[in-house]
């Protein structure tokens, strides 16, 4: 590490001390440290704030272990009358009712390191803390989502080479729905036995012919009291690959497009709008309001530990949360399981159609 990018990352570890009110010295010296409020919600909004897809679900904190989610939401309809000229008395509908599923918060380590020669080319920049927290924060929203959407399980110990997407770092929403919401996502089509559902035009017995049946269907396995009018279909790359034909969204001809966005399609399934989101799996395909899909952080557990490791030439930046996935109303979303689509057209061999 250069002399100028050392007393850059000094000042930076000065900063990070100062911010969360302990001691520079330690800081310094690489221990570990709570990371305070108003620090914390500052860290975890700025990670929200780095992807456009967390800026559109429920994030926020929580204060215990476990416990259900709820939306601040009358759940059907609150219009009424009752006649109080007699003993009559008007009751209401419960804002925020407890239709959500459980959750249990699990450890999650956002650990990173930075090689010297990196560190010395952005020490280059007058705005290096800036652009360092920003790397960070990109970073921890990253692997959120795709635990979001990939995560079966907490193990003890997690194995990137195993699970390289964070399926047993935690249970995200897919997984949450097959666990207490399983009659809402739907693992086989009207093939018995076979464990797939079929979608696209083919000379056999397809379960949908295009993805506007399919997403209605499951638009339809929403009861319409619990429908926001906000629902969105969350749309695999594949299928939208297989459906290249309404696949132009609104920025054609930029390839650049924001890793942690939303794209919108210019095209409609099961007349809802579809989008797609970061890492979501390929054969997908999930009816939902956006805000229905909730992650909590659990209050006063952020740790933090930024370490200098001349032995391997790199800093290190340890940085800890309890995090949960939920669905905030269990009965407004409906999902295929991603690995039992199957896309088919015309050139699909029979054999695919087979159980044996």
């Amino acid at each position: 590490m250069r002399n100028e990018t050392k007393t850059k990352f000094k000042k930076l570890l000065f900063a990070i001390a100062v911010a969360n009110s302990v001691a520079a010295s330690g800081v310094v010296a690489g221990e570990q440290f709570a990371v305070s409020e108003p620090i914390e919600t500052k860290l975890n909004d700025s990670v929200q704030a780095s992807s456009e897809f967390l800026t559109m679900i429920s994030m926020h904190p929580v204060v215990d272990m476990k416990g259900q989610a709820l939306d601040m939401a009358a759940v059907g309809m609150i219009g009424g009358r009752t006649d109080t000229s007699g003993s009559g008395e008007r009751s209401g509908t419960e804002l925020g009712a407890p239709d959500g599923t459980t959750w249990e918060v699990a450890q999650t380590d956002f650990d990173v390191y930075i090689k010297y020669p990196t560190l010395d080319i952005w020490a280059r920049y007058k705005d290096f803390y800036s652009r360092y927290m920003k790397a960070v924060f990109k970073a921890i929203a990253l692997t959120r989502i795709t635990i979001g959407w990939h995560g079966t399980h907490a193990a003890a110990t997690t194995n990137k080479a195993t699970y390289p997407l964070g399926q047993d770092v935690n249970k995200g929403w897919l997984q949450v729905m097959r666990d207490q919401v399983p009659e809402n996502i739907i693992g086989e089509g009207k093939h018995p036995g076979m464990g797939k559902i079929f979608i696209g035009q083919s000379s056999f017995n397809e379960d949908y012919q295009n993805l506007d049946a399919a997403a209605y269907d499951l638009y339809q396995m929403i009861p319409v009291e619990r429908r926001t009018g906000d629902e969105v279909v969350i749309v695999g790359a594949a299928l939208v690959a297989a459906d290249i034909g309404k696949t132009l969204t609104e920025h054609a001809g930029k390839p650049s497009e924001k890793k942690l966005g939303i794209t919108t399609l210019s095209a409609t399934y099961g007349g809802l709008k579809a989008v797609q989101v970061p890492n979501f799996p390929d054969n997908g395909l999930v009816v939902t309001d956006l805000k229905n899909l909730h992650l909590y952080y659990q209050e006063d557990r952020t740790r933090r530990q930024n370490q200098d490791e001349p032995k391997r030439n790199r800093i290190n930046d340890w940085i800890s949360s309890n995090d949960a996935y939920a669905i905030g109303d269990r009965f407004a979303i409906a999902a295929f399981e991603p690995a039992s689509v199957v896309i088919v057209n015309e050139k699909t061999p029979d054999t695919v159609f087979r159980t044996t």
